[in-house]
């Protein structure tokens, strides 16, 4: 068959490696965005600003949740390697993935902290953290 005609089939597997790809191309120690300019007083909705906190908190929540199972694709297929320098790439993409899981999870509980005293509430335990 000729080159041009003959297409790769993507697997599962080359999807999970493409999205984490793009995941760890972020710098390791990269500070969350800074935070918009403080609304004038004259703003009419000041709850506003909260309200998108609480949404990047669920989405924060979202990709932790695709993060812990990335992690464990790559241990498993760490597991199910046929060679050691495969074996030694999905457990190194294994602890990259979880370096990146803990600054998320640390940013999500500032961000909760942070979310609560602006709300008066008092803080609540981590769950998991």
């Amino acid at each position: 068959m000729s080159r041009l005609g003959h297409r790769r089939q993507q697997t599962p597997h080359h999807a999970r490696g493409a999205c984490l790809a793009l995941l760890l191309a972020l710098p390791a120690g990269a500070e969350p965005p800074a935070p918009p300019a403080q609304p004038s007083a004259g703003q009419a909705n000041p709850s506003l600003p909260l309200a998108e906190v609480r949404q990047m908190l669920a989405t924060l929540g979202e990709l932790d949740a695709q993060l812990t199972e990335l992690a464990q694709g790559a241990l498993a297929d760490a597991d199910a390697a046929t060679t050691l320098d495969e074996r030694r790439r999905y457990e190194r993409l294994y602890g990259e993935t979880s370096t990146r899981l803990g600054e998320l999870r640390a940013v999500r509980r500032d961000l909760q902290r942070q979310l609560e005293q602006l709300e008066g509430r008092p803080l609540e335990a981590d769950d998991d953290g």
